[in-house]
């Protein structure tokens, strides 16, 4: 067990696509999906927030010189996933640390 696990009290390692880990509903406070999309998450990761949870997500966008994918989004497709939720932070573009990387789409939504 590493210091992070010990610290957390748990550890968990669950493949997300083939369905091994349920986000039950209303049980989180908050949520991170850091660099990793998978469309079909979307909807219970929102369930799973408590009304004052929240989302906060960063995920590649697609553009030019890129193999596009299944793991970017199109610009403005993020905040669509987030209608009628309170939007805290929202920014498209290169990441502000490295203006060489990829660009990103970045939320930070609560649970209205």
């Amino acid at each position: 067990m590493d210091k992070a696990e010990s610290a957390l009290g748990w550890a968990l390692c669950a493949d997300l696509e083939a369905g091994e880990f349920r986000i039950e509903e209303d049980a989180w406070d908050l949520i991170l999906m850091s660099l990793y999309l998978q469309r079909d998450l979307f909807e219970p990761v929102k369930g799973g927030l408590r009304v004052g949870g929240l989302a906060v997500v960063s995920v590649h966008l697609y553009e030019p010189g890129h193999e596009t994918s299944r793991f970017s989004l199109h610009p403005g497709e993020l905040t669509g996933y987030f209608d009628g939720w309170e939007i805290l932070h929202t920014r498209e573009g290169k990441p502000i640390h490295n203006p060489q990387g990829r660009a990103v789409a970045e939320i930070v939504a609560r649970k209205v």
